[in-house]
C-alpha cells in the first residue's frame, strides 16, 4: 500500500480510534473510524511495481 494514501486517509478521519481491516497483499485495505458506524469507509487499494 502507498503510505501516503494511509496518511491521507487517517488525517480525513476526525475520530481517536479508527478499523483497520488488513487483507492478503493483493486485497484493499478497509479504514472505518470507530464509534461512527458503517456509514464512513475509507478503501486503499495495494499497488505492484512490476519491474
Amino acid at each position: 500500500y502507498n503510505s501516503a494514501y494511509l496518511l491521507d486517509a487517517l488525517n480525513a478521519i476526525d475520530t481517536p480510534e479508527v478499523d483497520l481491516r488488513l487483507s492478503p497483499e493483493n486485497r484493499p485495505l478497509m479504514i472505518r473510524p470507530m464509534g461512527q458506524g458503517d456509514e464512513f469507509r475509507i478503501c486503499i487499494m495495494p499497488l505492484y511495481n512490476r519491474g
